[in-house]
């Protein structure tokens, strides 16, 4: 049975992930200079909603709508050693890519198409890794991919036609 992120409280983290196979085919790649891993971040206000946002993206994911995604995260209502629970719910989005902006940012179209994202402005991608010599990011770990500032505009979500 698949838990849901409001039913968990000792663990911080619900996690789903690809075979172990198509992990290790992604990590040959990586040492190939052929992708570049890091992750998309989602974030909800109202986390009494996150049991079905953690369904649309366990279905998305197994069914193989979130191209290049080797894994999902979503947060729960874990309490941690200080007291503080958090008001909000996140889900992240661990891709491997090709380096380039239009590869990037095309996952995080297809992102916002699939949650109907409208939580907030701005999504966020960060790289998990780097390689000296690709263009599309600074030889940082902590770099947060964006066009600008650091962030992913909402003026690159794709709207249906009427």
């Amino acid at each position: 049975m698949d838990l849901l992120p409001l039913e968990v409280y000792d663990e911080p983290w619900l996690v789903e992930k690809k075979p172990i196979v198509t992990n290790l085919t992604e990590i040959l790649r990586a040492r190939r200079g052929e992708v570049v891993d890091g992750a998309w971040a989602l974030y909800f206000n109202d986390k009494s909603l996150m049991n079905e946002i953690w369904k649309l993206a366990i279905k998305s994911f197994r069914e193989g709508k979130l191209n290049e995604v080797y894994s999902i995260k979503c947060s729960t209502n874990y309490v941690n050693p200080k007291g503080i629970t958090p008001t909000t719910g996140m889900l992240i989005f661990n891709c491997s890519l090709p380096p380039d902006e239009e590869t990037i940012l095309e996952l995080g179209k297809n992102i916002l198409e699939t949650f109907n994202y409208d939580e907030r402005r701005t999504i966020y991608y960060k790289i998990n890794e780097y390689k000296v010599g690709t263009s599309c990011y600074p030889n940082s770990r902590s770099y947060t991919f964006k066009l600008d500032n650091h962030l992913f505009p909402r003026q690159f979500q794709i709207i249906p036609d009427e």
